[in-house]
């Protein structure tokens, strides 16, 4: 890169890090993420370490690796806004030093790099104290191992492609879509080639099976793992298309803030779809991506574009097998592979002064999107949707004004996303709840009129 592209790349990264920085508290505070914060704490109450995580949708208990890292940092602090910014600052750092690794691994232009760290869905879900959302970062370290070991046959890249598995496995069960075609691929690498490390690898795969089996031997006796309601079957079979989503706004409001739009009028709303219109830039590259992937002309070494083919139709057959829905998350283990594909086009004409062009108005629309967001959560304490509501900083605020138990008695809830959701408040009452309080009957309502999200007690 030249020394204004060097300047530009490493400006532009450190901006992304500021916005994913920015106002702490603005985050989801739902179902999971107070069930797995009550978690940790009663674990370290305890004085011992969860062995489990929390149950999923259709009752399949996940692994405990989330759970470690919260009894870690609450062992620290009990202040949830710090807990956010570290978790956003490690996530955010394994997924720029991963794919820092692939640019050389794959020959890809760095600059690409900013269009991943602009994902809506990446920032949104870097900065949630989720189980599944850990699946982002470990998952691009793992493909980084897998393809380094696929172009220089490493054995120091097996074996962080083995541990990370083990990892991912124990983060949640969606991980099987890179798990399974990657150490697929090593293995079937390792034993063509006749790797000179043969018997270490092998021994060191049946030490982390030795590892992995007692919760395996968990899933199987619980015998959890059945698929979720009704099939949506272009949700299914169209399911490799949901990485689309990585680099644009299409259906990001819609799901995460359906209030979104009701905040806008006239020009400032039509301001926004032609915003988002202008986003449809990135998967118009995926889908050249995808083209090339598939096309006798693609430069990817074989076992490499192997992995990526495989991870594409494992997402089907486990979509299919499980039936699942189109919900943003489901590709959380599997976005590094959407990203290298969508990559692998816009590195190959981005010296071309059309693509440059191409890439300012992008990333233009992709910057302003997501301050507009960020601007839009701030002034509203959050969204009123089903996967919002109200801001974790909102909530806080609520819970200092609660008695430690019995929280929630002496209530009356009249937030609908409460309705769904009451534990939520429960667990930050016994973090920032006073013990020698107690209140008489209360209101729990929103504060201001529609869209706004903030919520306050009154009588």
């Amino acid at each position: 890169m030249s020394l204004f592209k060097n300047w530009f790349f490493y400006f532009g990264s450190l901006f992304t890090l500021i916005l994913y920085l920015l106002f702490p508290g603005n985050v989801d505070w739902i179902l999971d993420q107070p069930l797995l914060v009550a978690k940790a704490l009663e674990s370290n109450q305890l004085n011992r370490w969860g062995d489990l995580g929390i149950a999923g949708g259709n009752g399949t208990t996940y692994g405990p690796i989330p759970n470690f890292f919260y009894q870690i940092l609450l062992h620290t602090t009990h202040n949830l806004l710090i807990i956010v910014l570290i978790k956003t600052i490690v996530s955010w750092g394994v997924i720029f030093a991963s794919l820092w690794r692939l640019s050389f691994d794959l020959k890809l232009k760095k600059i690409g790099i900013l269009i991943a760290l602009l994902s809506p869905f990446l920032y949104f879900y870097n900065r949630s104290l989720w189980d599944n959302v850990f699946l982002i970062p470990i998952s691009a370290l793992f493909s980084s191992a897998v393809i380094r070991y696929c172009s220089k046959r490493t054995s120091n890249d097996f074996i962080l492609a083995a541990v990370l598995a083990a990892i991912l496995f124990h983060i949640h069960l969606m991980a099987t879509l890179v798990i399974v075609p990657g150490m697929g691929i090593l293995n079937w690498l390792m034993i063509k080639e006749k790797d000179k490390n043969l018997k270490k690898l092998i021994l060191v795969q049946l030490l982390i099976g030795v590892i992995c089996w007692p919760y395996l031997k968990t899933l199987l006796i619980a015998k959890t793992l059945a698929p979720y309601g009704h099939p949506q079957w272009a949700a299914i079979f169209l399911s490799p298309l949901l990485g689309l989503r990585l680099f644009g706004y299409f259906g990001f409001f819609e799901y995460f803030s359906p209030n979104f739009y009701q905040f806008f009028k006239g020009a400032g709303k039509i301001g926004i779809y032609f915003l988002i219109l202008l986003t449809s830039i990135g998967p118009l590259y995926y889908f050249l991506g995808l083209k090339k992937l598939f096309s006798r002309t693609c430069a990817l070494e074989k076992p490499i574009r192997i992995y990526f083919i495989t991870v594409l139709i494992m997402t089907v057959l486990i979509s299919f097998k499980m039936k699942l829905r189109a919900h943003p998350h489901y590709m959380n283990a599997s976005w590094s592979i959407y990203f290298c594909v969508f990559w692998m086009a816009f590195s190959e004409g981005v010296e071309n002064l059309k693509t440059q062009r191409l890439f300012k108005v992008y990333s233009s629309s992709m910057v302003m999107l997501i301050l507009t967001y960020i601007a839009y959560i701030q002034l509203n304490s959050g969204d009123r949707g089903l996967h919002f509501g109200p801001t974790l900083i909102n909530q806080i605020e609520i819970a200092k004004q609660l008695p430690k138990s019995d929280s929630l008695k002496n209530i009356n809830i009249e937030v609908d996303n409460f309705s769904n959701f009451p534990q939520r408040l429960s667990v930050l009452a016994e973090i920032y709840g006073n013990n020698n309080l107690s209140i008489s009957l209360r209101r729990l309502i929103y504060a201001t009129p529609f869209p706004s999200a903030k919520i306050e007690l009154t009588h």
